[in-house]
């Protein structure tokens, strides 16, 4: 049986990216990009989503890791694929957390 991917929007994608490359950006571009996070943020939030963040967190998991975590589990997404090499020591029985390297692993027995 094929599992369902759902893509469970852009905002994470967002926030994503922009972390990914603050580190880059010059401070007016930085607080430009922080403000869209917070505005996309502000998009998702909703007491489910907040709480399973925090409960995340408590696992080790960065805040920010924990949100794309959280957002992807509350859009019943099966699969969250990320090279973050922490986020993918995530466990729990509602999502898998891989890298795109063991999805495609994953994929391939699955088809088998």
């Amino acid at each position: 049986m094929k599992h369902r991917i759902r893509l469970f929007g852009i905002v994470a994608l967002i926030a994503a990216i922009g972390l990914s490359v603050s580190g880059c950006l010059n401070s007016a571009n930085r607080a430009a990009l922080g403000d869209a996070i917070t505005a996309a943020n502000a998009l998702l939030d909703n007491t489910e989503k907040s709480i399973l963040a925090h409960d995340i967190e408590k696992t080790g998991i960065k805040p920010v890791d924990a949100l794309h975590i959280a957002c992807a589990i509350t859009a019943k997404c099966d699969y969250l694929i990320t090279v973050d090499g922490r986020m993918t020591k995530y466990r729990n029985n509602r999502i898998v957390v891989c890298s795109p390297v063991d999805f495609i692993n994953r994929e391939a027995k699955h088809d088998e």
